[in-house]
């Protein structure tokens, strides 16, 4: 399972990820069908942090938790309204960057980058069934993200 959800002072930021909810449940749902078993994790979690583009950081796991959390900077991500297209792509890209960090084999780290390039992310598309979803760009969508 994978949740991605924000830290920030960044009011717009936080606004832009709510209002590109869609999209972003269609990227993290692109992930759904990746056998993680031998992961170190249940949960991962990806979380926008103020910080420099390229910025990742592995916060882990703590005690007996199974939420691993990957601190992305995301001061870099267009925001604000009319952005949220932008956005989903400048995520996608932040996610795309931070996947080599994690605690993995390569062909998971293969896997997800092949099932973030299928995910349709495009205003009013239909959610996310798996593996075989169509390439898109990013754009908007309704209700808040899933912090699972």
């Amino acid at each position: 399972m994978v949740s991605i959800t924000a830290v920030s002072a960044n009011r717009k930021m936080t606004r832009t990820l709510f209002r590109a909810s869609g999209a972003v449940n269609r990227l993290r749902g692109a992930f759904s069908h990746i056998d993680t078993s031998g992961a170190p994790f249940d949960t991962l979690q990806f979380v926008l942090m103020d910080g420099p583009a390229g910025y990742a950081h592995l916060e882990g796991t703590r005690g007996g938790d199974r939420l691993f959390q990957v601190h992305i900077g995301a001061d870099h991500l267009p925001c604000g309204p009319g952005q949220e297209r932008a956005f989903v792509a400048g995520l996608a890209g932040a996610i795309h960057g931070a996947l080599d960090e994690l605690p993995v084999s390569e062909s998971t780290i293969r896997d997800m980058r092949a099932a973030m390039e299928r995910v349709n992310t495009e205003p009013d598309a239909p959610p996310n069934g798996g593996p075989a979803e169509s390439l898109g760009n990013s754009g908007v969508g309704g209700g808040p993200p899933s912090v699972s």
